[in-house]
């Protein structure tokens, strides 16, 4: 969960002041931050993701530190750069998975940034996701291999991480999906189907790339932000800023400004039936607080009405894994899902156990596991009484 010791105390004025910025608003330098070091402050701007939104601000006229200007406009460059060598790699994998008849769509970061960005560079991130039909998958894993990418580390219970190393020094990643969520209890209210139903063109990435509807975007955010601030996201951003990153707002912003009554029908419809109204209403909310997004209050009722049995609020704040661990195994559908289930969490990566055990990283793996078998079971009795 969310660690707000680790967030620097200007956070509220930080957020705000970044608000504006986005807004186009009056967005000077406020004179409580002037003594700031620029140490506590840069982290949590950087964790935003919107450097890129921001380098085009004047910053010589708003007084903002020089240092924290060089940072978002060295932030951005390198982002830029990333997205220009990014681009032709994704759109030559999903033109030659097209080709190998695999369709696929691109979802989460990726999707958000082509479909709503004025430059994709604008929207920071580190891989694009891809979901096929998991019929697909071993075709298009070996479209991938033929492609160049090469597997990183085991597969999850629905994705794998595909990575491909260039010339410059990044590293491309693609974390290939064959189910909307990894989490069968998520997963289970969101059909595969439902995300190539409506799917939307992608130009900038060629005549093969799509993105799901704006509505199954909105819904993917949501999730999307529930579960980083349970998992993480890798480098401690989601928990420095308590699930409140601005990129995630603008993505809100961007995908509900052009909606009409139809699509707010269709949102409450598909948000009420997957079970995710209370996580779909908490990123409208987000949206609304810092940005301004205007949102009907139709929509914010019918969504609240619905929170009480959202499935993800209940998945993602259970109290233990254990407890998450019984409901994914609830939703799994026959026993070979149950199965598999299984042997992911018993056979779990060794980057994971590495990250969940710092202290124990010379220890043998099968040693790693045994623990967090024993503490997932351990979990389980002391689980309240309901």
């Amino acid at each position: 969960m969310a660690n707000n010791a680790i967030f620097p105390k200007h956070s509220a004025e930080i957020e705000a002041l970044l608000a504006r910025a986005l807004q186009g608003a009056e967005a000077a330098w406020p004179r409580a931050l002037a003594a700031a070091q620029i140490a506590e402050i840069w982290p949590p701007i950087s964790a935003h993701g919107i450097s890129g939104l921001l380098v085009q601000m004047p910053f010589d006229e708003i007084g903002w530190p020089q240092e924290l200007c060089d940072g978002i406009r060295e932030e951005a460059r390198l982002q830029a750069l990333w997205e220009e060598e990014h681009r032709p790699f994704i759109a030559d994998l999903v033109e030659a998975a097209q080709k190998s008849g695999i369709p696929a769509v691109i979802m989460k970061g990726t999707a958000l940034a082509y479909s709503l960005y004025a430059d994709p560079a604008h929207r920071r991130r580190g891989d694009t996701d891809l979901l096929i039909r998991p019929g697909d998958l071993s075709q298009m894993r070996r479209t991938l291999k033929d492609c160049g990418w090469v597997q990183k580390g085991q597969s999850r219970l629905a994705q794998e991480d595909w990575a491909r190393p260039s010339r410059s020094g990044f590293t491309h990643i693609v974390d290939l999906h064959w189910a909307v969520s990894n989490a069968p209890a998520i997963a289970e209210g969101l059909a595969v189907e439902d995300y190539f139903i409506g799917k939307q063109e992608l130009a900038q990435l060629g005549a093969y790339a799509h993105s799901p509807s704006a509505v199954h975007q909105l819904l993917q955010a949501s999730v999307n932000q529930a579960s980083h601030l349970l998992e993480g996201m890798g480098d401690g951003t989601a928990d420095m800023l308590g699930g409140r990153r601005l990129i995630w707002a603008c993505d809100y912003h961007l995908i509900v400004r052009e909606f009409g009554s139809a699509q707010w029908d269709e949102l409450i419809e598909k948000a009420l039936v997957a079970r995710l109204a209370g996580t779909v209403r908490k990123g409208l909310a987000l949206a609304m607080e810092t940005l301004g997004s205007e949102v009907p209050a139709y929509v914010m009722d019918a969504l609240q009405r619905g929170a009480k049995d959202d499935r993800a609020i209940a998945y993602f704040n259970a109290p233990s894994a254990a407890m998450r661990f019984a409901a994914d195994i609830k939703a799994s559908k026959g026993l070979a899902a149950k199965a598999r289930l299984l042997k992911v969490h018993v056979m779990a990566t060794p980057e994971l156990l590495h990250a969940r055990y710092p202290e124990r990283t010379a220890a043998p793996l099968w040693q790693l596991r045994v623990r967090r078998i024993a503490s997932i079971a351990l979990q389980s009795l002391k689980r309240p009484a309901r």
